[in-house]
């Protein structure tokens, strides 16, 4: 490769041995151009001009990168990862291919491509012919494995098992992670499949595919929990057939939040936007004040890091004014999880997610997020690992090194004993601001513990 900077082949303005790095080994395995160019700009000689040059990117774009603002197209990021350098080619996962922690890249098939610009329309497509109604019959479910045969005739005790069993594994995946639910979500699926293959009387028909869609729900999530993307969207759009078939519009709107969450964690935030607006219209369908306040704190998230303060202030309050005249104790077993503590730290996560940080919105971050902190139960790990991620962030950010530094470690305590790669993953930002602050020592500890569970 010719050196857009110098001119010469197999140049030495970036060493071989700068690719080798751990944490850039995970910036680029995981497509994380912000973290490459600050890593660029702290350990070579390379300007941002020249880094401009090698790269195709604009030198703007270079300095926004620089400073930690995402570029938000997947095709821009690719390209620029390999015009940068072979060994930058090498590193990063090949197209087509999942990324799952401990095991080598996987193809995973039946699915658009993991880095495919064009499949989040196909699930987004999918979503919308779904919400107007339409349902594709032909919709062919994942193979399971086979564990049951299929009995004579399905009834009441079967499907109160499998709800049972849901909120088990459902407690489980939420205090443990999505490691250690799979498995057994995996054989119920099958049961469940089996069942609707069954005799029933309509009621209990209608309740095993709430059940089922419920679990693919589930499934997903799980899924997504432990960075198995292709099958969480293939999961997804499966619940969403089931749950527009069994009229649950309240399980339709949380099939979609959770979606536009997988999208959220992958940087694709417009498309995230547009799962939580189909989602909202669910909810509303559903007259569930709860999923409508939940739709609409993540809304407000999405909003925040497209920057725009004003809509995501006023998601915010609308999901605060839908949470209050919410009763969950009468809502569905799939959105009960939403409680106060979640309106305050989806407030704090929003306002720490703005790209244009002003002393208020700062204050704001780490005032909501304290405030859901407090709140959080001791099962609650999952959830306090993310809002400490996002507190340490702030703190960092605010020259707070001190308790950045405790807080960043409180959730890299968390993040060890979860089986989430969710987890660990949302400790990016932690690392960047720690390696980004002045002080030494401690911060660059706590940059390389996070690399180190990154690559566990």
């Amino acid at each position: 490769m010719v050196c857009g900077n110098c001119g010469r082949h197999g140049c030495g303005c970036v060493p071989e041995e700068f690719w080798k790095r751990s944490d850039v080994r995970r910036a680029v395995s995981e497509q994380d151009i912000v973290a490459v160019i600050q890593s660029l700009r702290a350990n070579t000689k390379l300007t941002q001009e020249a880094i401009a040059r090698r790269s195709g990117l604009a030198q703007g774009t270079v300095s926004k990168l620089e400073a930690g603002r995402p570029v938000h197209n997947a095709t821009k990021v690719r390209d620029a990862l390999r015009r940068l350098g072979d060994d930058a080619a090498r590193h990063a996962p090949h197209l087509g291919e999942t990324v799952v922690p401990g095991r080598a890249p996987v193809a995973d098939r039946g699915v658009p491509n993991e880095d495919d610009s064009e499949e989040p329309r196909w699930l987004l497509a999918h979503a919308a012919h779904i919400t107007v109604g339409i349902v594709d019959g032909d919709f062919e479910a994942p193979e399971g494995p086979d564990t049951a045969s299929i009995p004579g005739r399905v009834e009441d005790a079967d499907v109160e098992h499998l709800e049972a069993m849901t909120e088990i594994v459902r407690a489980a995946d939420y205090r443990y992670g999505g490691g250690v639910a799979m498995d057994a979500i995996a054989a119920y699926l099958e049961r469940a499949r089996r069942y609707t293959q069954a005799e029933g009387d309509p009621d209990v028909s209608h309740r095993l595919r709430v059940a089922l869609a419920d679990l693919y729900n589930l499934a997903g999530w799980s899924a997504f929990d432990t960075g198995a993307h292709g099958s969480a969207r293939r999961y997804f759009a499966h619940a969403l057939v089931e749950a527009k078939r069994s009229g649950a519009p309240s399980l339709s709107a949380n099939i979609l939040y959770r979606t536009g969450r997988l999208y959220l964690h992958q940087g694709s935030y417009q498309d995230a936007l547009r799962f939580f607006q189909l989602g909202q219209l669910e909810a509303q369908n559903s007259s569930c004040t709860l999923t409508v306040s939940l739709l609409c704190a993540n809304e407000a998230w999405a909003l925040a890091l497209l920057d725009d303060e004003n809509g995501a202030l006023q998601s915010l309050q609308r999901a605060q004014d839908e949470f209050t005249r919410a009763d969950p104790t009468h809502a569905p077993s799939w959105v009960r999880f939403f409680c106060e503590a979640d309106i305050y730290a989806m407030t704090g996560v929003a306002s720490v997610s703005l790209t244009t940080q002003t002393p208020r919105s700062q204050a704001r971050a780490t005032e909501n997020l304290l405030r859901g902190l407090h709140m959080r139960d001791a099962d609650m790990e999952r959830s306090k690992a993310f809002e400490q991620s996002a507190l340490a962030t702030a703190h960092l950010a605010q020259g707070d090194i001190d308790e950045g530094v405790a807080v960043g470690h409180q959730a890299a305590d968390v993040a060890g004993r979860l089986r989430s790669r969710r987890v660990t993953q949302r400790l990016a930002p932690v690392e960047r601001a720690a390696r980004a602050a002045r002080s030494r020592g401690e911060p660059a500890e706590l940059a390389d513990r996070i690399a180190t569970l990154h690559l566990a």
